[in-house]
């Protein structure tokens, strides 16, 4: 396949992973999507391309402000998952310690 093409067919991907991203479907189609682009940089990488032309045929196509775009909207999710996660844990670490501090009082047994 050309480089131009294979190029080309990364960037119609990479814009469906920005809309899907955007939509905030990710967990739906972001990881075939990615899959998909990590499919095709591996093919260009085993190709024998000028790098010259790659980078003309980059420029035109303005793949570097896609791949800027793609980037920020991942690292934005995945910011969004990690501080998920914390939250999680801070809720079970709460749980854990009220329930073992209050395990052992027992109100209605005492003698009023």
């Amino acid at each position: 396949m050309e480089l131009k093409e294979l190029l080309l067919k990364y960037k119609g991907i990479t814009e469906e992973f920005i809309k899907v991203m955007e939509e905030e479907n990710y967990e739906l189609q972001g990881n075939k999507l990615l899959s998909k682009r990590e499919t095709l940089l591996s093919e260009l990488k085993t190709k024998d391309f000028d790098k010259e032309e790659f980078a003309e045929i980059s420029k035109d196509l303005e793949l570097i402000t896609l791949e800027e775009r793609a980037s920020k909207l991942l690292n934005a999710e995945k910011n969004k998952i990690k501080e998920e996660i914390f939250n999680l844990n801070n809720n079970r670490n709460a749980a854990k310690t009220y329930g073992v501090n209050f395990k052992n009082i027992n109100f209605i047994n005492k003698e009023v």
